[in-house]
């Protein structure tokens, strides 16, 4: 064959490619290969893209896939591995984007999900799925992850004006890292174990902006939480919860709270100031252990907590009741506790300098 020929089939061959790969997809399509959408596509009463096979990309290439609020919008329930959904918006279907199966290893990046009926984001019992720098604005539940759903990542995404809970994680060994939460019901709720909640912003919730509410081991750490109708963090029935080193600004009950069924839990290192009720509260908890926290501006005490947690080294100033108190019949003095400026005294219970 000449130079000449054995360009052209080469050409030829890389046309034939680039068409089949942006051919338009059309509702209720099973795709087995790649495919980026060339325009606009709606689906009224039909699913929009099924998957149909392994390691397949849906490049919505900055257009919009719609629905009429029924069905899915892009639908891997059978579970195939190593799917890829990019750079484009889905909207204005029952679930946006749907992955079951126990599929591995998926990935969401760049997309936005918008106006779903339930969930935006539906992982239900896929694992090391990774959801990233996408944004849902949703009716329903911004991400859910299922009781079987493990490994799977949340990373620096926006999760907003969602009418129910931002991000609801009911697996074991999940992230949720450098994602901003904002007017959610609850920001995010965890009801699994050994989930991490890392480097997160999450604000203006009609509940909590952090809810534990089962599962054992999880790690609450390094996030913003401000202005919730509830608490900062909530923790119960979860023992061996560690919530350290957040910020827990003008939530309206409590900074940090901590229940019955929490046993063994550590409230270490936070920042909170300006709760409506007491600033860090533990109740019905035993082997609790609150360390090195500073608590100001609670508009009741500064730390209240109950018998046999040990409170050692933390600071109080300025709370509106008392700085430091141990409900009957006492708690356990760690030692260097400091408090100042209380008008119900410093310390109850503990042995503090100011």
């Amino acid at each position: 064959m000449s130079t000449l020929l054995v360009r052209f089939a080469v050409v030829l061959a890389l046309v034939v490619v680039t068409a089949e790969a942006r051919a338009q997809v059309t509702c209720g399509a099973t795709i087995t290969t790649s495919v980026t959408l060339t325009a606009d596509v709606t689906c009224p009463d039909t699913r929009g893209i099924v998957v149909g096979a392994d390691k397949v990309t849906i490049d919505l290439n900055g257009f919009t896939l719609s629905g009429d609020g029924g069905d899915v919008g892009i639908d891997n329930g059978l579970g195939f591995d190593g799917v890829v959904v990019k750079n484009g918006t889905v909207r204005n279907f029952d679930e946006g984007i749907s992955i079951g199966g126990d599929a591995q290893k998926n990935a969401i990046t760049g997309v936005t999900i918008r106006d779903c009926v339930n969930d935006a984001i539906d992982l239900n019992d896929s694992d090391f799925t990774k959801v990233s720098k996408t944004t849902i604005l949703t009716s329903g539940v911004g991400v859910q992850i299922g009781e079987l759903g493990t490994g799977n990542v949340i990373d620096k995404s926006f999760v907003v004006a969602v009418d129910q809970t931002g991000i609801d994680i009911a697996g074991s060994g999940n992230v949720v890292q450098k994602t901003h939460v904002s007017g959610a019901q609850d920001g995010i709720r965890v009801r699994g174990g050994g989930n991490r909640v890392v480097g997160n912003n999450v604000d203006r919730c009609r509940a909590m902006a952090v809810a534990i509410g089962g599962g054992s081991g999880n790690l609450v750490t390094k996030n913003t939480l401000t202005g919730a109708a509830g608490s900062g963090v909530d923790v119960r029935t979860a023992p061996a919860t560690i919530v350290k080193s957040n910020v827990a600004h003008g939530n309206d009950n409590y900074g940090v709270a901590v229940f019955a069924g929490s046993d063994g839990s550590v409230v270490e290192k936070n920042q909170v100031r300006g709760s409506d009720l007491s600033g860090i509260w533990v109740e019905d908890a035993s082997g609790v252990r609150v360390a090195g926290n500073t608590v100001t501006g609670s508009r009741e005490d500064g730390i209240h907590v109950g018998p046999t947690t040990t409170v050692t080294k933390n600071v109080a100033r300025a709370n509106r009741l008392v700085g430091l108190r141990a409900a009957p019949p006492g708690a356990i003095d760690g030692g260097g506790n400091k408090a100042s400026a209380h008008p119900f005294g410093d310390c109850e219970g503990f042995v503090c300098t100011p």
